[in-house]
């Protein structure tokens, strides 16, 4: 089983590296998507805010100012009917909505904490999240600083938040038509690669050939016949051409050498010559059809059995083929 997978783990390596477009997909399309996803920020700025100053204190003022300063709101509007704010929300000109009541800077002289309402639109729970922490942050920055000058005086400033729309903050409503869109972009991209597919031509019965697999290496064999002499292929998808060894295509042609094995290549390469041949796989005959001849003793050596050759594609597209069995 280990065998087997570096064997096929090696073969997509070689594939990879043999079709330039594929490894150019594998390589920049994760690198363009962490660029693109490394500039999402999820930190909420500038979010368009109404206030609703009924107090018209400095003291209002005063947190009107602090609001301003976190960046998270931008004030849109100041208004004393808090009515206006909670139509603002709903009409989706503003997302939050803040309400300072008129007794305000009584209840800060007082020493009493003094209440703010702060409507928000939970339609989207990022920014209702975002505006709820930085309210929460003016709260508590005022009354540490209360607090550090004499703990005895207490809370002095106090927000009562309202979630508009979406109050128990579900997140479903908007992490399903993210995973939809997910899903139909992995479809589109599977479609597309079936259609650069070629397809093969329908026969109008289905042959079945033996394989067997060769538990070393992980490879699927398939013995045949070439011009009556008996062999065994390796069966390669990934190459066009059926190779037939010298021997068992009984050439030996000057232009034939040794197989030798390159880093730059996709495996083992090599020279041969065209010719033609009758090749027979079970009750399948393939007659006088072009192939590659070529000396595979390296070959041999390599995988430490005898092999004749490679069954490439040009078999394959002939026919409608059904593998038997499955291979562990």
């Amino acid at each position: 089983m280990k065998a087997s997978f570096f064997a096929i783990f090696r073969k997509e390596i070689l594939h990879i590296r043999r079709n330039r477009s594929i490894l150019f997909l594998a390589v920049m399309m994760p690198l363009m998507q962490m660029t693109m996803y490394g500039f999402i920020d999820q930190t909420v700025h500038d979010e368009p805010t109404i206030i609703v100053d009924q107090d018209r204190s400095v003291q209002s003022r005063e947190l009107i100012d602090k609001l301003r300063a976190t960046k998270t709101f931008a004030i849109k509007a100041i208004t004393e009917d808090p009515r206006e704010a909670r139509t603002e929300i709903v009409a989706g000109r503003v997302g939050v909505g803040i309400v300072i009541p008129p007794n305000f800077h009584d209840a800060r002289a007082r020493g009493t904490p003094a209440k703010m309402l702060v409507l928000i639109d939970g339609s989207d729970n990022i920014v209702a999240s975002g505006a709820l922490a930085a309210v929460n942050g003016v709260v508590s920055n005022q009354n540490l600083q209360v607090l550090t000058k004499d703990a005895r005086v207490g809370m002095s400033l106090a927000a009562q938040p309202i979630i508009l729309f979406n109050p128990e903050g579900r997140t479903a409503n908007f992490i399903i038509p993210g995973l939809v869109a997910v899903i139909l972009q992995m479809i589109a991209i599977m479609l597309a690669a079936a259609l650069q597919v070629p397809g093969f031509p329908q026969s109008s019965q289905r042959r079945e050939i033996p394989f067997e697999n060769s538990g070393s290496f992980g490879l699927v064999l398939v013995k045949v016949e070439v011009n009556g002499r008996p062999g065994v292929l390796i069966v390669d998808t990934a190459g066009n051409r059926t190779i037939i060894s010298s021997d068992l295509a009984e050439m030996w042609p000057r232009t034939l050498n040794n197989l030798v094995s390159t880093w730059k290549g996709s495996g083992l390469t090599g020279t041969g010559t065209f010719a033609r041949v009758t090749l027979k796989i079970a009750h399948i005959t393939w007659r006088d059809h072009q192939i590659v001849v070529m000396d595979t003793h390296e070959l041999s050596k390599s995988f430490g059995q005898k092999i004749d050759g490679l069954l490439g594609m040009d078999f394959f597209s002939e026919f409608e083929l059904v593998v038997p069995g499955t291979f562990a």
